[in-house]
């Protein structure tokens, strides 16, 4: 949650598809509205996970991005980090 698959769990076959060294089927959530994972790791990760997937990994790495959701969202707010207080994105959904 608000976190994806290091770049170092994949690389790019012969063909030119992604393939994951990681074996464990990982689902991926964001918010569009995560201040501290940058748009465009989502969207790298997206690519890799599902666009560019090797038919041999389908459906092991899901990526769902939430609507209005921040990086605190997926925490609890008694407990956030500063960098979480000083960096995010106020949510569209609250608690």
């Amino acid at each position: 949650m608000g976190s994806v698959l290091l770049r170092n769990t994949r690389s790019i076959s012969g063909s030119g598809t992604t393939i994951f060294n990681f074996t464990t089927p990982t689902l991926t959530m964001q918010g569009t509205k995560d201040g501290l994972l940058r748009v465009s790791r989502g969207a790298e990760s997206y690519w890799h996970s599902i666009t560019n997937l090797d038919k041999s990994q389908d459906g092991m790495y899901p990526v769902v991005a939430f609507e209005g959701l921040s990086h605190s969202s997926w925490m609890d707010s008694t407990m956030l980090p500063s960098a979480v207080v000083n960096k995010d994105l106020k949510p569209e959904i609250v608690e």
